[in-house]
């Protein structure tokens, strides 16, 4: 879920893509996804539309595979949409 500055959390806090281990393009690929946000509600919300819903599912599942392959026992969850389920069980 985006919010106001902040892309990532976890029970610690609101991690860097570099902290959790992530590859740096997908950190440049999320903090991308993270701007276009930013921009539509400082500006025009409608110009977010399922284009941007869907690149967050699968940074989402991108997310959740990188984690998986470093061995990181953490469930990723995406809340922009209505499923509650973690990416894993999807």
């Amino acid at each position: 879920m985006a919010d106001y500055g902040q892309f990532l959390w976890s029970d610690d806090g609101t991690p860097s893509p570099e902290a959790l281990g992530l590859s740096p393009d997908l950190a440049v690929r999320l903090r991308a996804w993270h701007a276009e946000w930013e921009d539509a509600m400082y500006g025009d919300p409608a110009v977010l539309g399922s284009g941007w819903l869907l690149r967050g599912h699968e940074l989402a599942a991108e997310i959740d595979q990188q984690l998986n392959a470093l061995g990181a026992d953490m469930d990723v969850y995406y809340d922009e949409d209505d499923d509650p389920r973690p990416m894993g069980e999807r």
